[in-house]
């Protein structure tokens, strides 16, 4: 009847995950990963029309989110110069004209106006403003990219590691076990998305800054990108020291659509660890009815990072450093097992952070204890 106020709804989730594991030759391991995720709900009334004498469709609306791993390799590395210019934001600033051109050649309404733009799709249109995005970033062709985020192939990310360097002299003099690493991560996403409710089809209706509206109403996509570690290794020497070296790096971006300007967070990391296993180490007094005799072991890790947040806005193309920090972190320990009941702990930790802007101030933090 007329007065259904329970929505039809369905949804559709889809995982697709590719894993392949290569060992080209002894002691390099390869691990190759792709994914895409999506979820989309729909929701609308089914209702009868006297007039129409059927069922109507009423207030279609969809909602989703969409993620797929990426290979944003290429432009890891650009750095900003001293006013905090970075040269893939102005790949993004000069894609959107190609993107333009490319949307406006599919639609016969749109011709080219005095601003280089195509009618209806300008420098802010959400349909401009995302291919390019992902074309900058990815050190991709703005003529080539997909212009459909939602249509991104999965691309593979790794994790490699090689450890035959201990049958190599002098390694196999030195090393019990030497095991060097490489990770690599990278995702595009879409947290969330829904209809837009002022969206009709064929209509070509223009919102207020003359762009079309798009069937889908996206407020920011995102870019995670991850090497952990870019390079490192594990070691354990002949005379059983542990020593660990890596170095990370990371980069946050998330291209806001509502007020047009991509936020870059970018954070570089150097850890350096070892530790010690003193063997049968025998206590001078009695737990129970004897004296403890175990192995201790020591802990040492100390990193150091250093964090940067860059606002870059698009049309005002201003480039503007609001946040970051350098991190000098240390970790000590020590445990002993006393016996089967009892593990005995001390601990030390130091954080101490230094902003890299003046509207921050330095801070430290120390805990220290026994368990």
């Amino acid at each position: 009847n007329e007065s259904i106020f329970n929505p039809y709804t369905t949804t559709r989730n889809e995982n697709i995950t590719a894993r392949l594991s290569l060992e080209p030759f002894k002691g390099m391991r390869i691990e190759l990963n792709a994914n895409r995720t999506s979820a989309r709900s729909k929701r609308s009334f089914f209702r009868w029309n006297e007039d129409l004498g059927s069922y109507v469709n009423d207030n279609p609306n969809e909602t989703g989110s969409f993620s797929v791993s990426m290979l944003t390799w290429r432009t890891a590395f650009k750095r900003d110069d001293g006013n905090a210019v970075n040269q893939v934001f102005n790949e993004l600033l000069t894609n959107r004209q190609v993107i333009s051109g490319r949307l406006g050649a599919t639609n016969p309404e749109s011709v080219l106006d005095t601003t280089g733009y195509f009618t209806g799709y300008g420098s802010t249109n959400q349909d401009v403003v995302i291919p390019a995005f992902i074309a900058a970033y990815t050190g991709r062709s703005a003529s080539s990219v997909n212009l459909n985020p939602f249509k991104q192939a999965p691309m593979p990310n790794w994790d490699i590691t090689y450890d035959g360097l201990t049958k190599m002299e002098p390694f196999s003099k030195w090393f019990r076990t030497f095991t060097l690493k490489n990770s690599y991560r990278s995702t595009f996403s879409v947290a969330s998305y829904q209809t837009n409710l002022l969206y009709v089809p064929g209509a070509n209706a223009v919102d207020a800054a003359g762009n079309y509206i798009p069937q889908r109403q996206i407020m920011a996509v995102t870019m995670q990108e991850a090497m952990r570690p870019l390079i490192g290794f594990d070691a354990t020497l002949k005379n059983g020291l542990l020593a660990k070296i890596e170095h990370n790096r990371d980069r946050n971006l998330s291209l806001g659509l509502t007020n047009y300007q991509v936020t870059e967070t970018r954070g570089k990391e150097y850890v350096v660890g070892t530790g010690y296993r003193f063997k049968n180490v025998k206590l001078p007094f009695s737990v129970g009815d004897k004296k403890p005799n175990s192995d201790l072991n020591i802990r040492v890790d100390l990193s150091i990072r250093e964090n940067v947040t860059v606002i870059r806005q698009m049309e005002q193309r201003l480039n503007q450093i609001t946040a970051g920090q350098r991190v000098l972190s240390i970790k000590t320990s020590a445990d002993y097992v006393l016996n089967q009941r009892l593990n005995v702990r001390l601990f030390y930790d130091r954080v101490v952070n230094k902003p890299l802007i003046t509207t921050s101030f330095p801070s430290a933090n120390s805990n220290f204890g026994i368990s």
